[in-house]
C-alpha cells in the first residue's frame, strides 16, 4: 500500500513538473513570433475595449431605468462649474 502511494505520489509530481514546462514552454512560444504576439495583444486590447463599453453602456441603463441619470448630470454640471470658476 505504501509502496503503491509512493509510486503514485511520485508520478502526480512528475506530471506536474512535465505539465508545468509544457506552460512555460507555451507561454514563451508566443514572444518567438513578434506577429502573433502583437496580433494576441491586439486582440486583447480590443477585447478588453469591447467589454468595457458593453459594461459602461449596462450600467448607464440600468441608472436610466432607476431615475438616477438625471442626478450624474447634476453633478457633472456642478464638477464643469466648479472646473470653470477656478480658472
Amino acid at each position: 500500500m505504501r509502496d503503491t502511494l509512493r509510486d503514485l505520489t511520485s508520478q502526480t509530481n512528475r506530471l506536474a513538473k512535465t505539465i508545468e514546462r509544457i506552460e512555460v514552454k507555451q507561454r514563451w512560444s508566443i514572444f518567438a513570433h513578434p506577429t502573433k504576439f502583437f496580433f494576441f495583444s491586439f486582440m486583447n486590447g480590443l477585447f478588453i475595449a469591447i467589454g468595457s463599453t458593453f459594461g459602461v453602456a449596462l450600467i448607464l441603463l440600468i441608472f436610466h431605468y432607476l431615475g438616477y441619470l438625471p442626478i450624474i448630470g447634476e453633478l457633472a454640471n456642478q464638477a464643469r462649474e466648479v472646473i470653470q470658476n477656478t480658472r
